[in-house]
């Protein structure tokens, strides 16, 4: 922005609001964004001045386009996985925006193993350009990574008996406790050790041994054959970056949280005020959070990947812990003992051994009412602090469902 306004950072304020729901869509600069003769303007007439957009914006924000690949699963004769390869063409909109080939070629690789151990996988991806920009926006095309290995598992037990249960290749090839982290050449490893059991609770739920025994006098009569979908999925979130965690007293008796992830329909408050309340106490109402504010952050890492508590949630749990620290030296003089014998819990600071102490909103409320500190203790509850990393997470699950198939699908299995 700087560059572009011809202006020095430090002379600059960007403000960005809660912008409603877009998932990624509004996660990316637009050229109308800035705007550099209306921005002067306002700046010589005292006012604000920016873009503002309805839902026509939708014609011409990026889009979550298609893709099309073709899958090939390699099995042995016990249902494990050998090899899966892919191989197609991405749409990536007519104009490439900041991560739009990302979603057709590393999103890929990142997320098709799934949660089972595939020893190789090869990913080949050509991009075309068509229509809209396309970019990141919340879609089913995660799970449409995982559904190829499922559809391809289930055609191979098909295609050998006529009847192998699917469940029988997603056991053979979960990646159990012992084998996690996974590792892949050239890939991050996979860390999902509920997978096995996740499974192996779905199937058991759905009582799928008594599936086909309860089901085959139905079936008769219906023409149909007892069927039970199974559906494992896993998704490997953002990678890791810096992020802010600021805690800030208020004057009014509110706690306000500070970090650079941007809401966007995701809803961020609530669980960043659920692990702040948890950690220090504070009543759940009192809490408000400032986002996108240029002035206020000294770090941050933006919205997108799934990754908003884990970067965010890590820095407000280490900011929290620096304002236990402060609040311990405050406190000491509160109750007239060393900081060392105080203790923090369950929203209070107590002297180890007694009953004796001082809750963190009402120590905060002196302070604002001028409580007088020797030389050396902080003067405030207040803490700007910077996680410096925050690891992929590898959330996974597992459905089951029953019903009947009334399909017809023609099988070959290529030796």
């Amino acid at each position: 922005m700087a560059d572009l306004l011809e202006d020095q950072a430090d002379q600059m304020r960007v403000l960005t609001g809660n912008v409603g729901g877009s998932f990624g869509m509004k996660g990316s600069p637009y050229p109308e964004y800035v705007r550099p003769v209306p921005c002067r303007a306002s700046s010589s007439a005292g006012r604000s001045n920016g873009p503002t957009t309805a839902r026509g914006s939708f014609l011409s924000d990026q889009h979550g386009r298609d893709h099309d690949f073709d899958g090939e699963l390699a099995l042995d004769k016990d249902g494990k996985f050998l090899a899966v390869r892919l191989t197609g063409y991405a749409n990536v909109g007519g104009y490439l925006a900041n991560v739009g080939p990302l979603m057709g070629s590393m999103g890929v690789t990142r997320n098709l193993a799934a949660i089972y151990r595939t020893p190789l996988i090869e990913v080949a991806t050509k991009v075309a350009l068509h229509q809209h920009l396309a970019g990141r926006r919340l879609s089913r095309r995660r799970a449409a990574r995982g559904q190829l290995l499922h559809g391809a598992a289930d055609r191979h037990g098909g295609a050998r008996d006529g009847h192998r249960p699917a469940s029988r290749c997603a056991a053979a090839t979960t990646s159990g406790p012992r084998r996690c982290p996974t590792r892949r050449r050239r890939a991050r490893p996979t860390t999902a050790a509920s997978s096995p059991t996740l499974l192996d609770k779905a199937l058991k739920l759905a009582d799928v041994g008594g599936l086909r025994q309860r089901a085959r006098p139905r079936a008769r009569r219906a023409a149909s054959c007892a069927a039970c979908g199974i559906g494992d999925y896993l998704e490997v979130t953002a990678p890791p970056m810096k992020e802010m965690g600021g805690i800030r007293f208020e004057a009014n008796g509110d706690v306000t949280i500070i970090t650079g992830t941007l809401d966007y329909g995701q809803g961020h408050w609530s669980p960043f005020a659920q692990v702040l309340t948890e950690k220090l106490g504070i009543p759940f109402e009192r809490i408000k959070l400032i986002q996108g504010d240029s002035d206020l952050l000294i770090a941050g890492g933006g919205t997108g990947g799934s990754k908003s508590i884990m970067a965010s949630g890590a820095a407000i749990v280490e900011a929290a812990d620096k304002v236990i620290d402060k609040g311990k030296q405050i406190a000491g003089v509160a109750l007239e003992a060393a900081a060392a014998d105080i203790e923090f819990s369950a929203g209070r600071f107590t002297i180890v051994g007694t009953d004796r102490g001082i809750g963190i909103m009402e120590l905060a409320e002196r302070l604002r009412g001028g409580m007088k500190l020797p030389e050396g203790v902080p003067a405030t509850l207040d803490v700007s602090h910077v996680h410096e990393a925050a690891p992929s997470a590898f959330p996974n699950g597992c459905a089951c469902r029953r019903g009947r198939d009334r399909s017809r699908h023609r099988l070959r299995s290529r030796s």
